[in-house]
């Protein structure tokens, strides 16, 4: 609870900051904004289809099995529900990207007062913080994926170790 307020208190702030020092701010450079986070909403929406394709193979054929069930959601569907929760956002955010970098250049050739003008590159810097602060938490969810497979790895690798044998793959040379 807490900590989501954290969240939502920093990109108010974020955001408020932004819409202050974005109005300053050229299109050229907006839209390098928006360029930048639309690659790396592509790339932790590739990330994170990765890690459910590859990584964890059947666990959306175990959720959906376990969805038809009228007991308890299992740790298979909570599983499954951390692992798509940050590709679905990401998801989202791609969408909301494209849809601002196919709008921005229209807006851009409105004849409007340059207090107007000035307002809409706030908004628009605003949006971008926005769009940065769940990508940002999206990265370090990819990053404790990433760590929680580790440990798995080598959790696995110590018991296999452990089941065949103590340092089993040394092998000493006959004399």
């Amino acid at each position: 609870m807490c900590i989501g307020f954290i969240k939502i208190l920093f990109a108010i702030v974020f955001a408020l900051f932004c819409f202050q020092y974005g109005r300053q701010i050229s299109f050229e450079t907006h839209m390098n904004i928006y360029e930048t986070l639309l690659t790396a909403s592509g790339i932790l929406f590739g990330v994170f289809g990765l890690w459910v394709s590859i990584l964890y193979p059947g666990i959306l054929e175990k959720s959906l099995n376990e969805s038809g069930k009228k007991e308890k959601v299992s740790d298979i569907s909570q599983e499954a529900d951390r692992l798509l929760r940050p590709m679905f956002e990401s998801l989202l955010l791609f969408l909301i990207m494209i849809a601002i970098k196919f709008i921005a250049p229209f807006i851009r050739e409105l004849d409007m007062a340059s207090e107007y003008r000035l307002f809409i590159k706030g908004i628009s810097a605003s949006i971008a913080s926005v769009i940065f602060v769940p990508l940002i938490i999206s990265i370090f969810q990819a990053v404790g994926q990433t760590e929680a497979f580790q440990s798995r790895v080598t959790r696995n690798a110590v018991s296999s170790d452990m089941k065949h044998g103590f340092m089993s793959g040394i092998r000493r040379k006959n004399k």
